[in-house]
């Protein structure tokens, strides 16, 4: 099941979608939730690209896409996230 089926959400603070069976990519329209803080995706079955919408949520604190079948360079958007404290990638 992919993220994309899941109805519009807005104004998120956080998100934990780890240790789930989703297949496909982190959806780009991510990146609308400005006020985001914690992106929880450890393990969730995520594949592709990290999108580059990502780092239009610039109260980013805690990001998390370990343990997931992505691949490609890390969008250079994300090096504008000036709260971030936890990045990880395995």
């Amino acid at each position: 099941m992919g993220l994309r089926k899941y109805p519009k959400l807005t104004n998120l603070a956080s998100l934990d979608i780890a240790q789930n069976n989703f297949e496909g990519e982190l959806p780009s329209k991510l990146g609308r939730q400005t006020n985001i803080v914690y992106l929880l995706a450890t393990n969730a079955g995520l594949s592709g690209r990290i999108p580059a919408t990502l780092g239009n949520c610039k109260k980013l604190r805690i990001l998390n896409l370990s343990f997931n079948s992505l691949f490609g360079p890390l969008p250079d958007s994300l090096a504008g996230l000036e709260f971030i404290i936890s990045l990880v990638f395995d």
